[in-house]
């Protein structure tokens, strides 16, 4: 993806996708007029919204995960709204004991 413009002859080009860390000065030379440049990577802050039933007083959805290794997760379950997981078994537990 190219993601930096040299500040010298405006050249599109990719940046290294190893130097991603926040608020630190990387330097590239540009591939057409061949200057070195500085560049400092900044990450946005994204919100996605979104309703959550269960935590108003509904009960969780709850729905296999599906990862790997399969093992790990076969007994996991995952509430397809909070994202809250706990055991197939616990949830047989608190359903006994209702």
């Amino acid at each position: 993806m190219k993601d930096l413009i040299c500040p010298y002859c405006q050249e599109m080009q990719e940046s290294d996708d190893e130097n991603n860390t926040q608020d630190k000065m990387y330097e590239t030379e540009c591939v057409k007029c061949g200057k070195w440049f500085g560049y400092v990577v900044d990450w946005t802050k994204h919100c996605f919204e979104r309703e959550l039933p269960c935590a108003n007083g509904e009960p969780h959805k709850w729905g296999p995960i599906h990862a790997y290794p399969e093992e790990r997760f076969r007994d996991r379950v995952r509430c397809e709204w909070c994202g809250m997981e706990t055991t197939k078994a616990q949830l047989e537990r608190e359903n006994d004991a209702n």
